[in-house]
């Protein structure tokens, strides 16, 4: 008894700490894997509701794109991938998230995404989204339009390709984009033949998939019916 007395007054001071944290860590780990393997399990049985194929992981089937939202941060991850198709689009819905900074000062952001794509379409890398404070006070650059000079001053656009993007952003979609309602803060990116759509760090409930899916297929839908995708 007096041995074992001895050997616990030899350990340092720290190590009862260092302890408490691994489990709490793990603790933490191990309720976020519960949750999300029921949040995969709910929408593995939502995706046929849906006319939806759940793909989980499968990063085969997932969209391969550079925009905005994927060149953020790293520990880039897609999950609850589904596929299919919504009117006359190709449609993928999956959540996403990444990190940005590490340690303490680390910061994980996870929304659910739904890209759409459209044959016959070719769209150079951009992005729009409604200004948020920080983009009020640091504005950017940004892109300006003649035909409706007051769009830049609530949405911010940015291209790899202004010229083209000026002939893309007609004024019938500069009108619909700033009709959209703001609180809600959509944000646009496309690339290729495909549009995302998404509200940064909103992931959706599976009880609310089927009005996700509409929402975001009518608003990519409205997306490229107003805009000009001819390549000259």
């Amino acid at each position: 008894m007096a041995t074992a007395i001895s050997l616990i007054s030899e350990i340092p001071e720290w190590v009862p700490y260092v302890a408490a944290v691994v489990v709490i860590v793990a603790a933490i780990w191990g309720i976020s894997a519960y949750y999300e393997r029921k949040r995969s399990e709910a929408l593995s049985a939502v995706a046929p509701q849906l006319g939806l194929t759940f793909s989980g992981k499968d990063q085969m089937q997932a969209p391969r794109l550079q925009t905005a939202l994927f060149q953020r941060g790293h520990s880039k991850e897609i999950r609850n991938l589904m596929t299919g198709s919504a009117g006359n689009l190709q449609a993928a819905l999956f959540d996403y998230k990444f990190t940005v900074g590490g340690g303490r000062y680390s910061h994980t952001y996870k929304q659910t995404v739904a890209a759409y794509s459209k044959s016959g379409v070719q769209l150079p890398l951009f992005e729009v989204r409604r200004r948020g404070l920080w983009l009020k006070i640091f504005p950017g650059r940004g892109m300006r339009f003649d035909s409706h000079p007051e769009f830049a001053r609530t949405m911010y656009v940015r291209c790899s390709d202004e010229t083209r993007a000026k002939s893309i952003f007609t004024p019938a979609l500069l009108a619909f984009l700033s009709q959209i309602d703001p609180a809600k803060k959509w944000c646009f990116e496309g690339q290729q033949d495909t549009l995302i759509v998404y509200r940064s760090e909103k992931k959706v409930k599976p009880a609310d998939f089927r009005s996700f899916l509409d929402e975001t297929s009518s608003l990519a839908t409205q997306f490229f019916s107003q805009g000009n995708f001819r390549v000259s």
